[in-house]
């Protein structure tokens, strides 16, 4: 192996690498506003929502007399809390709100910003006030979208409003209000809740409209924030899976795409491994996507307990039709020639892999009422064991052609 060209390829891969991190430090964490009157049931939306309630987030930090904000290092989003919106103190929270939207929004920096607004109204009230309409506004005016979030609902068709029901009733009181000022009304059952029919025999109601603002809240949120909102979210709603697997997905190919670049010219005897920096980082950012914490990894010990069964005895010219064909790297991980395609082939394999075990693992434990975290040690064991089934898969597959040629 030439360590000189190893540490060619191992340079390339730190720039790169230092670029992603810089954009994803400059676009900062994406800051949501939730507000309403007490007791409107906004804790239990936020517990419903994401994969940690406020109290797991981190102690509030105060940053006007009503506005609080959660945020810790392992949650990536900021939830700004307006508390307690009151008929006797309108005028002056919206005043508030008013200057704290100022200051985040002025600064043109965007990891600075409020990107969106959930503003919770309930729907067993049926009510929607003067201050609440002049609230929504203040926050339309500067540029934040608003989603109304009527909480609480009884009365449903799938996941939306029934027609000619007191919740539709309101939702198009409010329209006729402010309907400008408002991007989305959603309504909601944010927790399991129990009834009773008219032989008064009890029964469940599941949640409800829980999809519907997810992919509403994701439809509006800059492009530059989804995927740390896919981080966050609690991956029992089922909409949250396929934002999750489409956040991993684009971690994927960037990583294809940047292992591609590093070795963009075929350098003999330079390691694969130095490519580790950029594979790492996928896999770091895959696992955090689905709520795995590998902090503290070795990732050229798990890179090479990946790549070894996909690499080891591959042929150049595998059989047509197969995956591992589109990898053309011959001899040991260690001593081949990289190529930009083949760096760039085996990276997205190794990813795409690890997606799939992530997703599966997840619909497992949802599927078997688990309430748990994958933890680093099975989501590897997992990715290894997968890895050397699909490379088993095209070794068959090979040998049935070569036989039946």
């Amino acid at each position: 192996m030439n360590h000189q060209n190893s540490e060619i390829v191992l340079n390339m891969a730190r720039e790169i690498l230092r670029k992603y991190n810089e954009k994803e430090k400059t676009s900062g964490k994406p800051r949501i506003l939730v507000a309403g009157k007490t007791g409107v049931g906004k804790s239990t939306l936020l517990n419903a929502i994401f994969s940690k309630s406020l109290a797991q987030v981190g102690v509030g930090k105060p940053v006007t007399q009503e506005i609080t904000e959660y945020q810790s290092e392992d949650f990536p989003l900021i939830i700004a809390d307006s508390k307690g919106l009151e008929n006797q103190d309108y005028e002056e929270i919206v005043e508030e709100l008013a200057r704290y939207i100022k200051e985040h929004n002025s600064t043109g920096d965007e990891k600075d910003a409020v990107n969106l607004a959930w503003f919770c109204v309930s729907a067993p009230g049926g009510r929607f006030e003067d201050g609440e309409a002049s609230f929504v506004q203040t926050i339309h005016k500067a540029g934040i979208p608003v989603i109304i979030v009527m909480t609480q609902g009884k009365r449903f068709q799938n996941d939306g409003f029934r027609e000619d029901t007191p919740e539709a009733i309101l939702r198009d009181y409010i329209r006729d209000q402010i309907g400008s000022s408002v991007d989305d009304i959603v309504l909601l059952r944010a927790q399991e809740e129990e009834d009773e029919d008219d032989d008064g025999n009890m029964f469940i109601k599941k949640p409800r409209g829980l999809n519907t603002l997810i992919q509403s809240t994701n439809k509006l949120l800059p492009k530059g924030q989804k995927n740390a909102f896919a981080q966050a979210l609690n991956a029992r709603n089922t909409v949250s899976l396929t934002l999750k697997e489409n956040a991993a997905r684009e971690i994927v190919n960037w990583a294809a795409a940047a292992a591609t670049a590093a070795a963009a010219a075929p350098i003999p005897g330079s390691d694969f491994l130095s490519l580790a920096p950029i594979q790492g980082t996928m896999l770091y950012k895959i696992g955090n996507v689905y709520g795995v914490n590998t902090e503290g990894t070795n990732w050229k010990n798990v890179i090479t307990a990946v790549a070894t069964p996909i690499v080891s005895g591959m042929i150049a010219h595998a059989a047509a039709g197969t995956i591992l064909k589109f990898i053309p790297i011959a001899g040991s991980i260690l001593g081949g020639l990289i190529s930009g395609a083949s760096a760039g082939a085996m990276t997205k394999l190794m990813g795409e892999v690890y997606l799939s075990v992530l997703n599966e693992m997840t619909k497992e434990i949802l599927n078997e009422g688990e309430d748990r975290v994958i933890t680093a040690t099975e989501a590897f064991e997992h990715l290894a064991a997968a890895i050397r089934k699909k490379k088993a898969e095209e070794k068959s597959k090979e040998n049935q052609e070569e036989e039946a040629s």
